[in-house]
């Protein structure tokens, strides 16, 4: 993916795909008794203090039950970098995950956009309900996280399974004990009602917002619940609402295995790949190998705890979100199959999913968001069946088994999935990257039919989300459309 620090944080929505992305909670557009949306009389002040730099931090009050709104209330930790000129107004940013604190993002993406975004608009982040500095939900210790971890997620045995399904049901009762009657309440359709708060708080009209990867279901989730409010989206990266968590899942297995061989093919074609093979179905084969072999036993480190093949497909994923990382990629896998799990390790222990703040969020939000998946017998006969139409078996199975703590979770979503209209919203700007894996090209396409008034922006590389993928043409777009509302003409295709 992308280096930049905005890139660097909207990949952190793919792990939470790769780790199996809920699915989304179905919208149901326009349901009877759909909530009021907040007016600006409503909106308790906001009062801001510096906090660092440029931006400017303070805390809204939002209710933890909207259908008790004079109940318990949750302050939720906003940001701001103010317009350098005359304001038109706010746009409210989220960097998706679920479960990525967004008070540091607006800094970043005010840095990364023109400036003369920044002129007109204030940035705004904020970090959801259960996340960061907002009541964040904390389920499990570093050490059961790391447990979990190091936990074969690629059962082949029936005790394996066993095993994996009684850890994976002890996250629900745990998230459940820490987070109270927090718990019912992450999900998307609250967190944007707390959008709709903030927007108002801001003196807002409409609401201007960019979301990534999982940020843009909440401007979905916005745009179904309040379309008549809704100024400018930008949806980079969407996720299709229509599609159950199995189905997104299963789609996301089907896009990081074309990018494994993508990588493979990448690495065939220099005159000196770190993994051995000439070909891509001969790179393929030793990656295969690779995880194979630590399916059986660990790698020694340099420092730490040995590799375990879990830890392995965490790096091999972290890799695949864009094509930038897959020199480091493919250079961790041959250090592997030398024998020094070292560098692959240090990839996937890096990565946000090993800090129990991050993953105890991404759970509560995604779970909260989906109707229950299946439960572990199918879900092993899905694993297997996937596994053996796929060149990299191995992730295969560890996504498809990564949907099972969502199973015995202990609240879901009421609504099925569904398709949202947003009808009577303006335009709103769905972006789809030919080659992300995390959030496929072909749900971009079906949100921007879905949506009345979508419009659709293709890019086409191998990176996961546009916005700060260093193209002109992704970001004369985006600026057009915010400052002019001009849309990209019909079938524009941005490198």
């Amino acid at each position: 993916m992308r280096r930049s620090g905005v890139l660097r944080r909207l990949l952190l929505t793919a792990l939470s795909c790769a780790l199996a992305t809920a699915g989304p909670g179905g919208p149901a557009a326009a349901q009877a008794g759909a909530p009021e949306a907040a007016g600006a009389n409503q909106a308790p002040p906001l009062e801001w203090e510096p906090c660092g730099g440029d931006t400017e931090c303070a805390g809204l009050i939002v209710p933890l039950d909207y259908a008790a709104p004079d109940g318990a209330t949750l302050t939720i930790a906003v940001s701001r970098v103010r317009a350098s000129g005359e304001r038109r107004g706010a746009i409210i940013v989220n960097p998706g995950g679920p479960g990525m604190p967004g008070t540091s993002y607006a800094a970043n993406l005010s840095s990364e956009l023109p400036p003369e975004i920044g002129e007109v608009y204030d940035f705004v982040g904020f970090d959801p309900r259960g996340v960061g500095d907002s009541s964040k939900i904390v389920c499990m210790t570093q050490r059961e996280l790391r447990a979990w971890t190091r936990l074969d997620a690629t059962p082949d045995t029936v005790a394996e399974a066993r095993r994996f399904a009684r850890i994976a049901r002890s996250f629900g009762s745990q998230c459940l004990e820490a987070a109270g009657g927090l718990l019912p309440h992450v999900g998307s359709r609250d967190t944007a009602r707390d959008i709709d708060m903030l927007r108002a708080a801001l003196g807002d009209d409409r609401l201007h917002f960019i979301g990534g990867s999982y940020g843009t279901y909440l401007g979905v989730m916005y745009a179904d619940q309040f379309p008549e409010r809704v100024g400018h989206l930008v949806l980079d990266g969407a996720i299709d609402p229509r599609v159950d968590q199995v189905g997104l899942t299963d789609r996301q297995i089907t896009g990081f295995d074309e990018a494994a061989a993508r990588m493979a093919a990448w690495c065939a074609a220099r005159g000196s790949c770190p993994v051995p093979g000439r070909t891509t179905q001969g790179v393929i084969r030793n990656i295969n190998r690779l995880l194979e072999d630590l399916d059986a036993g660990d790698l020694p480190v340099s420092k730490g705890p040995s590799l375990r093949q879990q830890e392995a497909i965490v790096g091999i994923l972290a890799g695949l979100y864009g094509r930038n990382s897959w020199r480091l990629t493919i250079y961790a896998i041959g250090r592997a199959l030398d024998g020094d799990g070292t560098v692959l390790a240090s990839m996937s222990r890096s990565f946000p999913t090993s800090q129990p703040p991050f993953y105890s969020a991404f759970l509560a939000v995604s779970c909260v968001d989906s109707p229950a998946p299946p439960g572990r017998g199918q879900v092993s006969r899905w694993a297997r069946e996937r596994a053996g139409n796929t060149r990299v078996p191995e992730i295969a199975r560890f996504l498809a088994w990564g949907v099972l703590p969502c199973s015995t979770w202990p609240v879901h979503a009421d609504e099925p999935p569904g398709p949202v209209r947003a009808v009577g919203a303006p335009p709103i700007l769905v972006i789809g990257t030919t080659h992300d894996p995390a959030t496929p090209m072909r749900w971009a396409r079906s949100l921007a039919r879905q949506l009345d008034s979508g419009a659709l922006l293709t890019h086409a590389s191998d990176v996961h989300t546009a916005i700060g993928s260093r193209s002109p043409c992704v970001t004369r777009a985006v600026a057009a459309y915010l400052l002019d509302d001009r849309l990209p003409r019909p079938g524009t295709v941005c490198r």
